[in-house]
């Protein structure tokens, strides 16, 4: 799926200036690594308003059990309690995906 790769195809543009808006929106965060595969999804679902795409990623990892993802040193216990809860819940809903 060569929509993002590199500059010329169809998304790349879109995807880099989302990325791009939301460093500087957030300079605390800037860009983590991971971050681009939320904004790619969101680039493909809303094409062509990078606006949009911007509002839905910023108000997306605004939320704490996102936000808590791309600030790693600042909140691994957080992340670490997310972590377990999932497995206390695999483990009580679903065993054969808990193994």
């Amino acid at each position: 799926l060569l929509l993002f790769g590199k500059r010329g195809e169809p998304l790349f543009e879109q995807l880099r200036d989302v990325l791009e808006v939301y460093r500087c929106y957030r300079p605390d965060v800037g860009y983590v690594q991971g971050m681009s595969y939320v904004a790619a999804m969101l680039c493909l679902h809303i094409p062509d308003n990078e606006y949009e795409c911007f509002m839905c990623l910023a108000n997306l990892l605004a939320s704490h059990h996102c936000f808590d993802f791309f600030r790693l040193a600042q909140s691994y216990n957080r992340i670490e309690l997310v972590y377990e809860i999932t497995d206390i819940c695999l483990e009580k809903n679903s065993k054969q995906l808990f193994k």
